[in-house]
This record gives C-alpha cells, sequence and structure tokens, in this order.
C-alpha cells in the first residue's frame, strides 16, 4: 500500500513479492493515479511516479497475472490537485500538509458517493488487486 510509487526499479520489487506469492495468491498495490498529475508535493515525499491503470495492464501481462480489480478512487482528491495544478498553480506546501490531509479526511465519504457515481473512472489514487496464476 502506498509503496511502489517511491521506488525507481519496482518491477523488479513487484518480481521479488510474486515470488513469495503462492498460486492464487493476490498482490493488493494502492498507488497515486494520473502522472499528468505529479507535483511538487509528489516528489517532497519521494514519489517517483504516479500511476495508470496501463501501467498495471502492463504488468499483468509482464508477470503472468490476472487482475481481479483495477479502479481509481477519490474523485473529490483528484479534482482538487487537478484544480491546484492547472488552474490556481499552487502547490500544497509543508507547513499546510496536516491541514490539508484533515480536510481531505473529512471529504472522503462524499467522494466515495462522487466515485459511485463517476464508476471509478477518475481518483487521485488507483488500487489494484492482482492474482498469481
Amino acid at each position: 500500500m502506498d509503496v511502489i510509487e517511491h521506488i525507481k526499479k519496482y518491477e523488479n520489487e513487484i518480481n521479488l513479492i510474486l515470488k513469495k506469492i503462492s498460486k492464487n495468491g493476490v498482490l493488493i498495490i494502492n498507488v497515486p493515479a494520473f502522472n499528468f498529475l505529479y507535483t511538487d508535493f509528489d516528489k517532497s515525499v519521494g514519489h517517483i511516479k504516479r500511476f495508470s491503470k496501463k501501467d498495471f495492464y502492463y504488468l499483468s501481462k509482464k508477470f503472468k497475472l490476472k487482475i481481479k480489480k483495477l479502479e481509481y478512487y477519490d474523485s473529490i482528491g483528484f479534482f482538487l490537485i487537478f484544480l491546484s495544478k492547472f488552474l490556481f498553480n499552487f502547490y500544497l506546501e509543508n507547513k499546510n500538509v496536516s491541514k490539508n490531509i484533515r480536510i481531505w479526511n473529512n471529504l472522503i465519504p462524499l467522494s466515495k458517493i462522487i466515485d459511485k457515481v463517476l464508476f471509478n473512472k477518475v481518483g487521485k489514487s488507483l488500487i489494484c488487486i492482482l492474482e498469481k496464476k
């Protein structure tokens, strides 16, 4: 959960993890979504990249895994980052991080509803459940 975005050679790490997982075992990966949303905040917390569904389709083929679940979530988070990055040219400052996280946490219930309305087609995060064949 929220790890591989910090690792340059994340495919090597996934390969190592898969060696530990038995047949029909699952690997759950949660990552920040949409690389075009990459901000100075991502950089400040050590994110190498953000991910898309295409990244996981590639990984599933490369490692012969079955995708059990693949969806974006936190649509409000997506729109807040998008607005702050592209319309207001504002990036989260380190001094405001805890305040912004509290605000975000309060918006999660509303975001869950909007996610369903939007059929999880957009979100600041992406969850993928992969099954080893």
